[in-house]
C-alpha cells in the first residue's frame, strides 16, 4: 500500500498539482476517515438488515480507507522529506561547482540596468543601491568583491561558450570540407562520372521545385496583401435613403453623391495598390524566370553528360604514373583550432591519349599521408573534380582523425590564426615502399587514378 501511495503522489508532484513547499493537506486524511465511518455504517446495517456477504465488504472497505489515511500522510511526509534532501544535495553540488553563483547574480543584475564598471564613484553608488536587496553585501568592500568577483565569473563563462560555439561552427565547416572528398572517394571510371552527374541533376530538378514553389507564393502573398489592403467602398444607395429619410430628397442626394465621388476616390487608390503589388511581383518574377531558365539549360547539359559518360572509355594505365604525371604539391599544410589537419595541394594539368587518338584526362583521388619520422599522424584524402586534371587544380582537404599522441604533444601550437603547422614539412611523392624520412613528411598514395576519356 505505502508504494503505491508514494507513486500516487510522485506523480501528482511530477504534474505539479502538489508542491513540496505546501504542508499535507489536513481534509484529504479526513475524507478518508469519513469514507472508513461510512464504510462501517454500511456494514452494520447490512448485518442487522442486509447479508453477511455485503456486510464483510463493507467492513474490508472501512478498513482499507482508515489504514490508506493513516499512512497516506505519513508517506507524503517522508517523500517530502526524500526529495527536499535530493534537491538540497543537488542545490549543494551546483553550488559546489558554481562557487560564485550569487556574485554572478548580483553582477546580472547590476548589469540590466546598465552598469558593468564601477570605477566612477556615481556608478558604484548606484550598485550599492542595487545590493540592498542582498543582506549578506552589507558594506562597501562586500559590495564591490561581490561585483568584481561577479563580472569575472560571468566573463570567463561567457567567452568559454564563444569559444565553445566557434569551435563548433569550425568542426561543421570542416565535416563539409571532409564529406565533399569523400562523397565520390574510391568510385572508378564512367561509376563516379555517373555518380557526379546524377547528383547534379538531383539538385537541378530540387532547385526547380523550390522556383516553383516561390511562384506560387509570392502569387498567393499577392492575392492575399490586395485583400487585407482594399479599401471597401460606401454603398451610396442605402445611405442616401437613409439621409433622405431623415432630412429629406436633398439631403439624400446631396449624400448619394458624395458616397459616389468617395467611392471613385477609393477605387483609384485601390487601382494603384494594385498596380504596386503587380510591379512588385514582375520584379521578383523575372529573377525566378531567369534562374529558372539557366536552371533548365544546366539540368539539360548535365543529362547530356550522363548519356556520354555512360559510353567513355577508360584506360588502366599504372596509377603511379599517373600520380607522377599529376605531380601534387603542398602549398600550404595547418592545424586548426579543433585538432584537424587542413592541406592545400596543387596538381597539374595532365591531358592525355587513349586508344591511339582518343583525348582523355586524369581522374580519380588519391591521399596525403602526414609522418612525424615513421609515427603515422594522419590520412588526408582528396577527390579531383568532375573535369578531373584539365585544368591546374587547389584541392583543399581535412583530416579529423589526428593522432592523438601528436595533439597531445603540440598543444603549445598557436592555432588562433590557422598558422602554418610544419616550418620544416618535406613533402615526399612515394608509394608503400618510400624510404623512411625524418621529420615530418607527407607521402602521397594512390590506388584510384585512371585514364578516362574527356567529355
Amino acid at each position: 500500500m505505502k508504494k503505491m501511495i508514494k507513486k500516487i503522489w510522485l506523480k501528482q508532484i511530477k504534474l505539479g498539482r502538489f508542491s513540496l513547499e505546501k504542508p499535507y493537506p489536513a481534509r484529504i486524511k479526513y475524507l478518508y476517515y469519513i469514507c472508513a465511518g461510512v464504510f462501517t455504517f454500511e456494514a452494520l446495517y447490512s448485518v442487522l438488515y442486509r447479508s453477511l456477504v455485503l456486510s464483510l465488504f463493507c467492513f474490508l472497505g472501512a478498513a482499507f480507507c482508515f489504514l490508506w489515511g493513516f499512512n497516506d500522510q505519513k508517506v507524503f511526509e517522508s517523500l517530502k522529506a526524500e526529495l527536499l534532501e535530493k534537491e538540497k544535495a543537488k542545490q549543494e553540488e551546483y553550488d559546489r561547482q558554481n562557487p560564485y553563483r550569487k556574485q554572478e547574480q548580483f553582477f546580472l543584475h547590476c548589469r540590466d540596468r546598465g552598469i558593468t564598471d564601477i570605477s566612477h564613484l556615481a556608478d558604484f553608488e548606484r550598485v550599492k543601491l542595487l545590493a540592498q536587496p542582498f543582506a549578506e553585501y552589507d558594506s562597501d568592500e562586500k559590495v564591490r568583491n561581490a561585483f568584481l568577483i561577479g563580472k569575472q565569473s560571468v566573463e570567463e563563462k561567457e567567452a568559454k561558450k564563444n569559444e565553445e560555439e566557434k569551435l563548433k561552427t569550425i568542426k561543421a565547416e570542416e565535416q563539409e570540407i571532409y564529406q565533399k572528398n569523400k562523397k565520390y572517394y574510391g568510385l572508378k571510371g564512367r561509376e563516379k562520372s555517373l555518380a557526379y552527374c546524377s547528383e547534379q541533376i538531383k539538385l537541378c530538378t530540387e532547385e526547380l521545385k523550390k522556383l516553383d514553389k516561390h511562384k506560387d507564393n509570392l502569387h498567393e502573398w499577392g492575392r492575399t496583401s490586395y485583400a487585407l489592403g482594399k479599401e471597401k467602398e460606401g454603398n451610396w444607395a442605402v445611405l442616401g435613403g437613409l439621409a433622405s429619410g431623415i432630412a429629406g430628397s436633398a439631403a439624400g442626394l446631396a449624400t448619394a453623391l458624395d458616397v459616389q465621388s468617395k467611392n471613385a476616390e477609393v477605387r483609384e487608390r485601390n487601382e494603384s495598390f494594385a498596380q504596386d503589388i503587380v510591379s512588385f511581383q514582375a520584379s521578383i518574377l523575372k529573377d525566378i524566370y531567369k534562374r529558372k531558365i539557366e536552371t533548365e539549360k544546366e539540368l539539360n547539359e548535365w543529362k547530356e553528360n550522363a548519356e556520354r559518360a555512360k559510353m567513355l572509355l577508360v584506360d588502366n594505365r599504372p596509377t603511379e604514373k599517373l600520380l607522377n604525371e599529376l605531380n601534387p604539391t603542398v602549398k600550404r599544410i595547418w592545424f586548426s583550432e579543433t585538432g584537424a589537419i587542413h592541406m592545400l595541394v596543387e596538381t597539374e594539368k595532365v591531358r592525355l591519349q587513349i586508344f591511339e587518338n582518343v583525348k582523355a584526362i586524369i581522374d580519380g583521388d588519391f591521399k596525403a599521408i602526414v609522418f612525424d619520422g615513421e609515427e603515422k599522424l594522419a590520412e588526408i584524402c582528396f577527390t579531383l573534380p568532375f573535369e578531373g586534371s584539365s585544368f591546374i587544380r587547389t584541392l583543399e582537404s581535412v583530416s579529423v582523425d589526428v593522432s592523438s599522441s601528436f595533439k597531445d604533444n603540440n598543444d603549445h601550437v598557436d592555432r588562433s590564426n590557422g598558422n602554418d603547422l610544419f616550418a620544416n614539412i618535406k613533402p615526399v611523392l612515394g608509394f608503400s615502399n618510400d624510404k623512411s624520412v625524418d621529420d615530418y613528411t607527407i607521402r602521397f598514395e594512390t590506388d584510384n587514378l585512371f585514364a578516362i576519356e574527356a567529355l
